[in-house]
């Protein structure tokens, strides 16, 4: 997923009701919101955000954030 200057993964915190996410920070920064509780991201880094859990992500950066995900069991066909 790529999240330019000022955009978030989405508007509300999102949910995947079955799927564990495993997020990681490929380019730029993160601000990473995870049940309400905030965590800067920087490239390299990695979350996992269990089944259920309301999230969102927002670049917290001067440039583009490009992130890989992971999703167990798939929550997109």
């Amino acid at each position: 997923m790529t999240i330019e200057l000022g955009e978030s993964s989405s508007q509300k915190p999102n949910t995947h009701p079955e799927s564990d996410q495993v997020l990681i920070v490929l380019e730029g920064k993160l601000t990473a919101e995870i049940s309400g509780k905030r965590t800067e991201m920087n490239k390299g880094d990695a979350i996992t955000v269990p089944a259920g859990t309301p999230h969102k992500f927002t670049n917290a950066g001067s440039e583009r954030a490009v992130t890989f995900s992971v999703y167990s069991p798939p929550a997109y066909c």
